[in-house]
């Protein structure tokens, strides 16, 4: 994958989430948690675009989640998903998974409770996405 960090220097979402997938690219074998990475790749993206740590932030996760899927590919079926239940689909099984929205906090709040690292499972399970 080519690398856009020396040449594309447009303000728009593509140019910052192509930067954001080339730094998690390079960077991601030097941290130990993707919580780390996440805010190094926002500080990235603010010192490179003039934009809000929100908006660097939000480019970040999107392309955390890409790169993710590559390994993975799971993802979320957006045309059954609702403001009240998200629908994944098993990267195993070709089948849809239902979530409400409240089994997914309680998931995270369980994750969280049940982890020895606190910090570490609420970068894993429920990051706080600031909109």
């Amino acid at each position: 994958m080519p690398l856009h960090l020396d040449t594309d220097h447009t303000n728009t979402p593509e140019a910052r989430f192509n930067m954001a997938v080339d730094f998690i690219d390079a960077h991601a074998a030097q941290h130990l948690d993707e919580s780390q990475l996440l805010s190094r790749c926002t500080a990235a993206i603010m010192a490179r675009f003039p934009v809000s740590q929100r908006t660097a932030n939000h480019d970040a996760l999107h392309a955390l989640a890409a790169t993710q899927a590559r390994n993975t590919p799971a993802y979320v079926d957006i045309n059954h998903s609702t403001s009240h239940v998200v629908y994944v689909t098993s990267p195993r099984t070709g089948r849809l998974i239902a979530f409400t929205a409240s089994q997914l906090l309680a998931l995270a709040d369980e994750h969280r409770d049940t982890t020895p690292n606190g910090d570490l499972a609420a970068a894993r399970c429920g990051r706080r996405a600031d909109f």
